[in-house]
């Protein structure tokens, strides 16, 4: 039995002629690319002004302390059954 030597300038070729990756100047040239309509930046505004805005308002909060603190803030029971009566329909 005879044992043939491997030709490797034949199998190196085969290799070479395999397809080559993208260049990178390719890639580099392609881009993605976002477009937001006018409602999509209306609602971001919207909620970016939201969010300046405190949860509590702390003026009047102050403002209730100090009437509360010197005796000026009287609320009438007929008022305080109303907001009840309010809270239970809803």
């Amino acid at each position: 039995m005879k044992i043939s030597p491997i030709n490797m300038a034949g199998i190196t070729n085969r290799y070479s002629t395999v397809r080559k990756a993208p260049a990178v100047a390719e890639a580099a040239q392609r881009s993605d690319k976002v477009d937001f309509s006018e409602n999509g930046k209306t609602f971001a505004s919207a909620l970016k002004a939201v969010r300046q805005v405190p949860e509590v308002r702390e003026d009047k909060i102050a403002e209730l302390k100090g009437r509360i603190e010197s005796g000026d803030y009287n609320v009438s029971s007929e008022d305080i059954a109303k907001k009840i009566m309010q809270s239970l329909t809803m």
